[in-house]
C-alpha cells in the first residue's frame, strides 16, 4: 500500500521525548490508528513503532518507540509523518491533500501551462509550487479562490482562473 504524507514532527516536548505534530488535514483524531509511522525528511526515512498518542487537537503529541529524550526528538524536527494510504483523515468539501495536488496540471481555457511541484503552508494563504510548462520557471500560486478554480484530483487538472498570476 502506498504511503501518505499526515503532518509534521514540529518538535520535542517535555523530558520523554514526545513529539509535538502538525496535521496536514487539521484532524488530529486518526492519529490514534496508528500504530506505526515513517518519519521521513529528503532522503532519509526511519520506521517506528507508535507507543502512544496524548492530547488532542494542535496539543497533540506522539510518543515513538526509540525516541525517549528531547534530543533525539528535536533530530526529527521538520520530519514528514507518512502512514498508510488507508490511515489518513477523510477530506472535507474543497479540502485537499498535498500528495494528491502534486503532479496536477494547471489548466487555464483547456491550455496546460504549469504542473504542481509541491505545496508551501504559510502566512494567510497556502501556495501551489508550479513549473511553468513554457520555460520551466517555478512560480507560487496562492491556492485561493480568485486564482483556481475547479481541482479534478482523479484526472489531475486544477482550473487556472487567471494566466496572469504565472508571470
Amino acid at each position: 500500500m502506498s504511503q501518505i504524507i499526515v503532518g509534521k514532527i514540529r518538535t520535542s516536548h517535555g523530558v520523554k521525548g514526545d513529539l509535538k505534530v502538525f496535521s496536514s488535514s487539521g484532524d488530529y483524531d486518526h492519529y490514534s490508528n496508528f500504530e506505526t509511522v515513517v518519519l521521513k525528511k529528503g532522503n532519509r526515512s526511519k520506521s517506528f513503532e507508535v507507543e502512544a498518542v496524548k492530547g488532542s487537537g494542535a496539543s497533540t503529541l506522539l510518543k515513538l518507540k526509540g525516541i525517549d529524550s528531547p534530543e533525539e526528538g528535536k533530530l526529527y524536527a521538520g520530519y514528514d509523518i507518512l502512514v498508510d494510504e488507508g490511515l489518513k483523515a477523510p477530506c472535507y468539501e474543497g479540502e485537499y491533500y498535498q500528495s494528491d495536488l502534486i503532479g496536477c496540471d494547471l489548466v487555464y481555457q483547456g491550455e496546460t501551462l504549469a504542473t504542481v511541484l509541491d505545496m508551501v503552508y504559510g502566512g494567510p494563504n497556502d501556495l501551489l509550487e508550479v513549473k511553468k510548462s513554457d520555460n520551466d520557471v517555478v512560480v507560487l500560486v496562492p491556492f485561493r479562490n480568485e486564482f483556481v478554480g475547479d481541482v479534478d484530483i482523479i484526472n489531475k487538472k486544477i482550473e487556472l482562473r487567471v494566466d496572469w498570476i504565472l508571470d
